[in-house]
C-alpha cells in the first residue's frame, strides 16, 4: 500500500500553516477556522523541501508522479495491481531517473517563483512517460487463442497525478544534490541551461469556499471528498474543473435495514459500445453467460455500468463493478440525501469511465473470443449519475443485501490511502 505525503500549504485567509494529505480536497484551517475546497487547474504541481534546504538560488527539475489502481490484460487473464511511480519529466542525462524514496520521507509545498528560484517546465508529458515506462505494447493471439507476449491492454483508474519539483543547486564546481548532499557529476549543464522556465508556479491550486451555491448553506464532506454535500437544499456538488457544479444523484432503498447503514457511492453510467451488441440487460445476460432466463423487459431495460465512486483494492474494486454491473440495482432512486453517513467520493466519473473495457472484458465469456477485443473497445458517453446504496454494518463487515455481497470495512480505509 502506498503512503500518503504530507503537502504545506498556507491559509489564505490567515496565512497560518496547514498540512495535508496529498489526495485531501478541504482545507480546514486549525486558526481561523475557515475551510476551503480545493480546486485543482491542469496538475498540481509541488516542490520538495527539507528543513535546512536553502530557500533561493536552487534550479527545481520535474518529475511525474503518479500512482492508483492499475489494470492490464495479459494473455488471456486479466492483472491488477496497486501502482506507484515516478519519472524525470526531461531529456537530460546525469540526473536521477525516478524520485525514489523522496516523496515519502519529505514534505512538499506549492511551487512558488520567489526568491530567485527557477522551475524547468517539463518536455515530456504525463501520457509519454506511461507509455515509455509501462512498455504498454498491444499483444497478439493466434488462432487457438493463446496468447503471444505481451500486455494486450492497460488502464490506470483513479490515479493521483502530480508534477514534483526536486532541488538542484548550481555551484561554481557544478550541480549539487542539496537534499543528498551530494554532487551531480554527470548532470548535463548544457541540456539544463537550454530548457524552459515555467512560469505558471502557484497557479494551480484554487480555493473555493465551502458553501452550497444555490442556498448558501455550509458544504459537509470527509477532508478527502471530491463532492461535498448541502443537506440544507438536498444537492451534491463536484469540486473538479476549478469550480462547483450540481452533480445529479440517487439514493437507493434497495437492501435496506435501518438508520445505521453506511451509504457507499457509484457512478451508475450508460454508454454503448459501437464494436459490441451491448445496449440492453438481455444483452448482457448473454454475453456473461448468466444461468438466467432473457425475459422480454430484459431486453427493452437499457444496460448501466455501476462502477464503485471510491477507491479500493483494485481486485474488490473489479469484483464490486461487477456484482452490481450484472445485479442492476438501482430501483426506486430518491433526491433526498439520508440521515446515516455517506462514504466520501474520492473517484471522479473521468476515471470511472476508463474502468469499463476492463469491467466488459471481466464478465464477457468466453475469454479468448473477447479479451483480445479490449484494446480496440471504444465507449460513447450518454449519460450518468451518482447513486449512494445502503450497506449494513455487522461486525467489521458491510452487507448489501439486495446484491447479497459484502466488503470489509478495513478495505474501504485502506483505499483511501491509494
Amino acid at each position: 500500500m502506498t503512503l500518503q505525503i504530507p503537502v504545506e500549504l498556507g491559509c489564505p485567509q490567515c496565512g497560518a500553516p496547514v498540512i495535508l494529505e496529498e489526495t485531501d480536497r478541504i482545507l480546514s484551517c486549525g486558526f481561523c477556522r475557515v475551510r476551503l475546497c480545493l480546486a485543482f487547474q491542469g496538475t498540481a504541481s509541488y516542490r520538495l523541501t527539507t528543513p535546512d534546504l536553502p530557500e533561493s538560488g536552487l534550479l527545481y527539475v520535474p518529475y511525474w508522479r503518479y500512482r492508483g489502481m492499475e489494470f492490464s490484460v495479459e494473455g488471456l487473464e486479466i492483472r491488477h495491481r496497486v501502482a506507484d511511480h515516478s519519472h524525470l519529466a526531461i531529456r537530460a542525462s546525469g540526473l536521477p531517473p525516478t524520485l525514489g524514496f523522496r516523496p515519502q520521507v519529505l514534505r512538499l509545498k506549492p511551487m512558488t517563483a520567489e526568491k530567485g528560484n527557477q522551475f524547468l517546465k517539463p518536455e515530456l508529458s504525463f501520457e509519454q512517460v506511461r507509455a515509455s515506462t509501462n512498455g504498454s505494447v498491444p499483444g497478439q493471439f493466434d488462432g487457438a487463442g493463446d496468447p503471444r507476449s505481451g500486455r494486450a491492454f492497460e488502464a490506470l483508474v483513479g490515479e493521483t497525478v502530480h508534477l514534483i519539483h526536486s532541488p538542484v543547486l548550481h555551484t561554481d564546481d557544478g550541480f549539487w544534490d542539496p537534499i543528498l548532499r551530494r554532487p551531480l557529476v554527470k548532470a548535463d549543464a548544457a541540456a539544463l541551461s537550454r530548457l524552459a522556465r515555467d512560469r505558471s508556479a502557484g497557479k494551480s491550486i484554487r480555493f473555493l469556499p465551502m458553501i452550497c451555491p444555490t442556498c448558501g448553506w455550509d458544504l459537509a464532506g470527509e477532508k478527502d471528498t471530491l463532492a461535498p454535500v448541502c443537506r440544507n437544499c438536498h444537492s451534491i456538488w463536484d469540486s473538479g474543473e476549478g469550480r462547483l457544479s450540481r452533480l445529479p444523484f440517487g439514493v437507493s432503498s434497495s437492501g435496506s435495514k435501518g438508520k445505521g447503514d453506511l451509504h457507499l457511492p457509484f457512478w451508475k453510467i450508460r454508454a454503448s459500445a459501437p464494436d459490441l451488441q451491448l445496449e440492453t440487460q438481455g444483452d448482457l445476460i448473454r454475453l456473461a453467460n448468466v444461468p438466467r432466463v432473457v425475459h422480454q423487459d430484459m431486453s427493452a431495460r437499457n444496460l448501466d455500468y455501476y462502477v464503485a465512486a471510491f477507491k479500493v483494492h483494485p481486485q474488490l474494486f473489479l469484483r464490486l463493478a461487477r456484482s452490481f454491473t450484472l445485479g442492476q440495482p438501482a430501483r426506486g432512486l430518491t433526491r433526498e440525501l439520508p440521515k446515516s453517513p455517506l462514504h466520501p467520493v474520492t473517484l471522479p466519473l473521468a476515471e470511472a469511465l476508463e474502468t469499463l473495457p476492463i469491467l466488459v472484458g471481466s464478465m464477457a465469456v468466453p475469454k479468448k473470443t473477447y479479451l483480445p477485443k479490449i484494446a480496440g473497445l471504444r465507449f460513447k458517453y450518454i449519460d450518468s449519475q451518482l447513486v449512494f446504496f445502503p450497506f449494513e454494518p455487522k461486525g467489521t463487515e458491510l452487507i448489501q443485501n439486495d446484491i447479497g455481497m459484502s466488503i470489509s470495512r478495513n478495505a474501504l480505509g485502506m483505499g483511501r490511502l491509494i
